[in-house]
């Protein structure tokens, strides 16, 4: 399990100028936060959620969909 240090350490490593950091500093405090495998969340639907982490969730989904792109 990685300390709270090193997940900061993670974080600052986003880039800062890319459209997608906040997106990916979600996804990491969502993997952190709420003690989530990867595979866990890729699977994650909003039928899911019932637990503690229901406030993680509702911000990483807010944050997702800001950067969702349409084709």
């Amino acid at each position: 399990m990685l300390s709270e240090t090193e997940i900061a350490a993670i974080t600052k490593a986003v880039d800062e100028s890319s459209q997608f950091a906040k997106r990916d500093k979600a996804i990491i405090e969502m993997l952190y936060s709420c003690g989530l495998r990867v595979s866990e969340l890729c699977d994650l639907k909003i039928s899911n959620l019932f637990s503690n982490c229901l406030i993680y969730v509702y911000v990483f989904l807010q944050m997702l969909f800001m950067f969702t792109v349409v084709f």
